[in-house]
């Protein structure tokens, strides 16, 4: 706490340390005179003159700035305190709401983002899930710009090569020799964002604007934001042209389909009579007059008034006002989810009540929330726990002694039993690929009641190791019902001190 008293002084108070390295920190502060709670971050001085640019933005996507000030050589920054979820934890938890046209609404929110970011001459550079927070009115902001940097007409390249690799451009790590990182860089992120929102097996209409983002090739992408909307616009109304002309061809064919399976002749069915009588059919005359046999086939030709109507429609939908601006959908219900260490804005996040409990036990001590509403929290390696004598595997990552244990007590206080769930627990880091992971079915826990699990941790992995002075680990836990639906978790970081 000392080590914060020359950011925080009289104005700040601080309520939950976020983030904190050698080279930044992020915190939650409390600003004790506007009465509201904020972003705490450490940059690196060099950033100072992109975070001027950012704090004369009034673009509504993108977090306000309250104030710059300079300590010790570094850039402190206090900014918008962002109440939503980001859109990897969305996915990791209701992954069922990214429909097409709630994707959409996304990938639209962005472009306007990134349109008023390169109005200003700054490349993002770092845009995936983890970047990008949804508030509960559905508004998207764009949280992230440490690696952000303005574009400079008259440079020859990035001083540096930086990005997340899986959704920066090839340009960003000196291929392609396009020089330095500009829109098109931008387009290649969101374009791989909004895949993965999607998922691997969409096929929709918008795949032929997502594969043009993220061609390799930048000259082959869209070259800036407003011809990526306009592409956007083109694609759907050329779709659902297609769309209507379908449905249009569907009615037609309705109409017509009564007539052909009513139809009869006036002349009535002889009856067939029983006994060795001869059935008669009876001919039409010779004489029967020809215009009136013409007159009892049915008109096969479509209603051209019907055709004339669906067309009439849809030429005043595509031509709409309402048609051309791609309209914001917000129909979708976000439910809030617990808390976790890994982000800024999901340490006061309120777990519903609706939502059991996990308490986890290591070696018979209950590990304890990092802050009153969030299920996120720290195991601490001190003393007689010296990790630097536990066994390690062929990778040099820290395994859990034989001798510790886990316990999970599950406390359902809801209404509802908890009917045919499963744990699924990761040890390590989850998504470095420095882990274990394991999953163990649960028994039904009626509503009130409790339910302690033994998690079979001795010999697995705890601390991944990537560097000498970089050492890490993680105890996740989730429970979900068996069609994979998030019930209840809980994060520990294992912390060394």
């Amino acid at each position: 706490m000392a080590a914060f008293d020359k950011y925080l002084g009289d104005t700040y108070e601080l309520v939950d340390l976020i983030k904190d390295t050698e080279k930044s920190f992020i915190a939650l502060v409390y600003d004790k005179h506007a009465k509201r709670l904020c972003a705490m971050k450490q940059r690196d001085l060099r950033s100072l003159d992109l975070y001027k640019i950012l704090k004369d933005s009034n673009n509504p996507h993108i977090p306000q700035i309250y104030r710059l000030f300079e300590r010790d050589g570094k850039l402190i920054i206090i900014e918008e305190h962002i109440d939503g979820q980001s859109l990897e934890e969305l996915l990791d938890y209701q992954s069922s709401i990214f429909n097409e046209k709630f994707v959409l609404n996304i990938l639209l929110q962005l472009c306007d983002c990134l349109e008023s970011l390169h109005q200003l001459n700054i490349i993002n550079r770092d845009i995936k899930p983890s970047n990008i927070m949804l508030t509960k009115d559905h508004t998207v902001k764009l949280i992230d710009f440490g690696i952000a940097r303005i574009f400079k007409p008259d440079s020859l390249a990035d001083t540096e090569f930086l990005g997340t690799r899986g959704y920066a451009a090839p340009e960003q790590f000196g291929l392609f020799d396009v020089g330095q990182s500009d829109p098109r860089t931008d387009i290649h992120a969101l374009g791989v964002t909004i895949k993965e929102l999607l998922g691997k097996d969409y096929h929709g209409w918008l795949s032929e604007i997502l594969e043009r983002c993220t061609d390799l090739n930048p000259a082959r992408r869209y070259q800036s934001i407003p011809e990526l909307v306009q592409g956007i616009k083109r694609t759907r109304k050329s779709w659902l042209i297609k769309r209507f002309t379908l449905i249009g061809a569907i009615v037609s064919a309705l109409v017509v389909l009564p007539q052909l399976i009513h139809f009869e002749t006036s002349e009535e069915k002889a009856p067939v009579k029983s006994g060795s009588e001869n059935l008669t059919i009876k001919q039409p005359s010779q004489q029967e007059d020809k215009a009136d046999i013409n007159s009892k086939t049915p008109n096969f030709e479509p209603s051209s008034t019907l055709n004339e109507e669906i067309t009439k429609q849809l030429i005043d939908f595509t031509n709409s006002q309402n048609f051309d601006t791609l309209p914001i959908f917000n129909d979708i219900s976000i439910e809030p989810i617990p808390a976790s260490s890994s982000n800024l804005t999901k340490k006061l996040d309120y777990v519903p009540a609706e939502y059991p409990q996990l308490l986890l036990f290591i070696n018979g001590k209950l590990s304890e929330n990092s802050s009153t509403h969030s299920t996120a929290g720290y195991i601490y390696i001190s003393g007689t726990d010296n990790y630097q004598n536990w066994q390690r595997n062929d990778k040099g990552d820290f395994l859990f002694p034989s001798n510790w244990t886990a316990l999970l007590r599950i406390q359902n206080h809801t209404n509802s039993d908890i009917i045919n769930s499963h744990l699924n627990v990761s040890l390590g880091k989850s998504g470095k690929g420095r882990n274990d992971k394991f999953s163990v079915d649960v028994p039904t826990i009626r509503a009130g009641q409790s339910l302690d699990i033994n998690l079979p941790i001795a010999n697995k992995v705890a601390l991944y190791v990537l560097g000498s002075n970089n050492i890490h680990g993680n105890i996740e836990i989730f429970l979900r019902s068996n069609d994979d639906k998030y019930i209840a978790g809980l994060q520990r970081e294992i912390k060394i001190r």
